[in-house]
Protein backbone atom coordinates (compact mmCIF):
# COMPACT_ATOMS: atom_id res chain seq x y z
CA UNK A 1 0.00 0.00 0.00
CA UNK A 2 1.39 3.34 -1.11
CA UNK A 3 0.56 6.49 1.28
CA UNK A 4 0.37 10.09 0.11
CA UNK A 5 3.93 10.50 1.43
CA UNK A 6 5.21 8.07 -0.91
CA UNK A 7 3.53 9.42 -4.21
CA UNK A 8 5.00 12.42 -4.02
CA UNK A 9 8.41 11.01 -3.31
CA UNK A 10 7.70 9.03 -6.54
CA UNK A 11 6.17 11.77 -8.45
CA UNK A 12 9.49 13.86 -7.19
CA UNK A 13 11.53 11.24 -8.65
CA UNK A 14 9.81 11.19 -11.61
CA UNK A 15 9.64 14.75 -12.26
CA UNK A 16 13.67 14.59 -11.93
CA UNK A 17 14.31 11.94 -14.07
CA UNK A 18 12.57 14.24 -16.73
CA UNK A 19 13.82 17.48 -16.36
CA UNK A 20 17.83 15.62 -16.00
CA UNK A 21 16.51 13.39 -19.23
CA UNK A 22 15.76 16.78 -21.27
CA UNK A 23 19.16 18.37 -20.05
CA UNK A 24 21.04 15.41 -21.33
CA UNK A 25 19.38 15.37 -24.64
CA UNK A 26 19.60 19.12 -25.44
CA UNK A 27 23.27 19.15 -23.97
CA UNK A 28 24.39 15.88 -26.80
CA UNK A 29 22.60 17.61 -29.55
CA UNK A 30 25.07 20.50 -28.90
CA UNK A 31 22.87 22.88 -27.58
CA UNK A 32 26.76 24.93 -27.27
CA UNK A 33 25.48 29.04 -27.85
CA UNK A 34 28.55 29.67 -30.32
CA UNK A 35 27.97 33.52 -29.87
CA UNK A 36 27.54 33.44 -26.11
CA UNK A 37 30.89 31.37 -26.10
CA UNK A 38 32.77 33.85 -28.96
CA UNK A 39 31.25 36.68 -26.60
CA UNK A 40 32.66 34.88 -23.39
CA UNK A 41 36.06 34.29 -25.18
CA UNK A 42 36.39 38.09 -26.63
CA UNK A 43 36.01 39.52 -22.78
CA UNK A 44 38.11 36.48 -21.46
CA UNK A 45 41.00 37.29 -24.47
CA UNK A 46 40.72 41.10 -22.84
CA UNK A 47 41.27 40.29 -19.40
CA UNK A 48 44.18 37.96 -19.67
CA UNK A 49 45.93 40.89 -22.18
CA UNK A 50 45.17 43.32 -19.08
CA UNK A 51 47.08 40.76 -16.90
CA UNK A 52 50.00 40.21 -19.46
CA UNK A 53 50.42 44.15 -19.56
CA UNK A 54 49.93 44.41 -15.55
CA UNK A 55 52.27 41.45 -15.33
CA UNK A 56 54.68 42.77 -17.70
CA UNK A 57 54.38 46.64 -15.94
CA UNK A 58 55.28 44.27 -12.26
CA UNK A 59 58.63 42.67 -13.99
CA UNK A 60 59.85 45.97 -14.92
CA UNK A 61 58.80 47.51 -11.70
CA UNK A 62 60.40 44.18 -9.93
CA UNK A 63 57.39 44.24 -7.76
CA UNK A 64 57.28 40.52 -7.78
CA UNK A 65 54.38 40.26 -4.91
CA UNK A 66 52.07 42.21 -7.77
CA UNK A 67 53.82 39.66 -10.23
CA UNK A 68 52.91 36.59 -8.48
CA UNK A 69 49.17 37.93 -7.76
CA UNK A 70 49.28 38.63 -11.66
CA UNK A 71 50.22 34.83 -12.22
CA UNK A 72 47.08 33.08 -9.86
CA UNK A 73 44.73 35.58 -11.63
CA UNK A 74 46.39 34.63 -15.32
CA UNK A 75 46.28 30.86 -14.34
CA UNK A 76 42.18 31.66 -13.25
CA UNK A 77 41.45 33.48 -16.56
CA UNK A 78 43.16 30.99 -19.02
CA UNK A 79 41.38 27.77 -17.42
CA UNK A 80 37.92 29.82 -18.11
CA UNK A 81 39.27 30.23 -21.73
CA UNK A 82 40.07 26.68 -21.85
CA UNK A 83 36.46 25.51 -20.97
CA UNK A 84 34.67 27.78 -23.80
CA UNK A 85 37.30 26.88 -26.31
CA UNK A 86 36.79 23.43 -25.97
CA UNK A 87 33.48 24.03 -26.17
CA UNK A 88 33.56 25.93 -29.50
CA UNK A 89 36.29 23.57 -30.88
CA UNK A 90 32.66 20.45 -30.32
CA UNK A 91 30.75 22.89 -32.58
CA UNK A 92 34.09 24.05 -35.05
CA UNK A 93 32.15 23.17 -37.97
CA UNK A 94 29.33 25.65 -36.83
CA UNK A 95 31.53 28.40 -36.70
CA UNK A 96 31.94 29.63 -39.75
CA UNK A 97 27.33 30.05 -39.29
CA UNK A 98 28.18 33.38 -36.24
CA UNK A 99 28.16 36.41 -36.12
CA UNK A 100 30.60 38.18 -38.83
CA UNK A 101 31.46 41.08 -36.64
CA UNK A 102 31.81 39.33 -33.63
CA UNK A 103 34.50 36.28 -35.46
CA UNK A 104 36.59 39.31 -36.63
CA UNK A 105 36.83 41.02 -32.95
CA UNK A 106 37.41 37.98 -31.16
CA UNK A 107 40.17 37.47 -33.72
CA UNK A 108 41.49 41.07 -33.20
CA UNK A 109 41.25 40.59 -29.29
CA UNK A 110 43.62 37.62 -30.21
CA UNK A 111 45.74 39.31 -31.99
CA UNK A 112 46.42 41.81 -29.64
CA UNK A 113 46.88 39.40 -26.71
CA UNK A 114 49.09 37.60 -28.85
CA UNK A 115 51.08 41.06 -29.03
CA UNK A 116 51.49 41.64 -25.34
CA UNK A 117 52.31 38.13 -25.06
CA UNK A 118 55.09 38.32 -26.71
CA UNK A 119 56.24 41.70 -24.76
CA UNK A 120 55.62 39.76 -21.69
CA UNK A 121 57.66 36.64 -23.03
CA UNK A 122 60.84 39.48 -23.78
CA UNK A 123 60.72 41.22 -20.49
CA UNK A 124 61.03 37.66 -18.48
CA UNK A 125 63.79 36.33 -20.67
CA UNK A 126 65.73 39.46 -19.72
CA UNK A 127 64.53 38.80 -16.11
CA UNK A 128 66.28 35.38 -16.81
CA UNK A 129 69.68 36.66 -17.82
CA UNK A 130 69.96 39.36 -15.41
CA UNK A 131 69.28 36.26 -12.21
CA UNK A 132 71.79 34.09 -14.61
CA UNK A 133 74.30 36.86 -14.90
CA UNK A 134 74.23 37.95 -10.77
CA UNK A 135 73.92 34.46 -10.00
CA UNK A 136 77.56 34.17 -11.71
CA UNK A 137 79.35 36.97 -10.01
CA UNK A 138 78.15 35.97 -6.52
CA UNK A 139 79.43 32.39 -7.19
CA UNK A 140 82.99 33.96 -9.15
CA UNK A 141 83.43 36.15 -6.12
CA UNK A 142 82.75 32.94 -3.64
CA UNK A 143 85.43 31.49 -6.17
CA UNK A 144 87.88 33.66 -5.43
CA UNK A 145 87.34 34.39 -1.69
CA UNK A 146 88.22 30.58 -1.41
CA UNK A 147 90.92 30.42 -3.67
CA UNK A 148 93.24 31.88 -1.08
CA UNK A 149 92.27 29.83 1.81
CA UNK A 150 93.70 26.61 2.75
CA UNK A 151 92.26 25.96 5.87
CA UNK A 152 89.28 24.05 6.47
CA UNK A 153 87.69 22.32 9.82
CA UNK A 154 86.89 19.03 10.01
CA UNK A 155 83.34 17.79 11.59
CA UNK A 156 85.08 17.17 15.08
CA UNK A 157 86.65 21.02 14.71
CA UNK A 158 90.16 20.39 13.86
CA UNK A 159 91.76 22.60 11.29
CA UNK A 160 93.10 20.30 8.10
CA UNK A 161 94.36 21.26 4.58
CA UNK A 162 92.67 19.26 2.55
CA UNK A 163 89.57 21.79 1.50
CA UNK A 164 86.70 20.99 -1.04
CA UNK A 165 86.34 23.77 -3.32
CA UNK A 166 83.01 23.22 -4.56
CA UNK A 167 80.31 25.72 -3.92
CA UNK A 168 76.90 25.79 -4.83
CA UNK A 169 74.41 28.15 -5.24
CA UNK A 170 71.23 26.13 -4.89
CA UNK A 171 69.97 26.76 -8.56
CA UNK A 172 71.36 23.59 -9.79
CA UNK A 173 75.07 24.81 -10.63
CA UNK A 174 77.42 23.52 -8.47
CA UNK A 175 81.12 24.60 -8.93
Amino acid sequence: MITDKGRNIMNNRKEHKAKTNASHTSHAEGAVNIEKSLTVIEKLTDQLQSIIERETKSLEDHDIEKFVQYQMEKARLAKNYEIEAQKLLSVREKLREADEDLRKRVKKAQESFLESSEQNAAILMRRQISAQRLNERIMGAARQALSGEDIAYTAAGKKTNSVRKTLSSGAGSTI
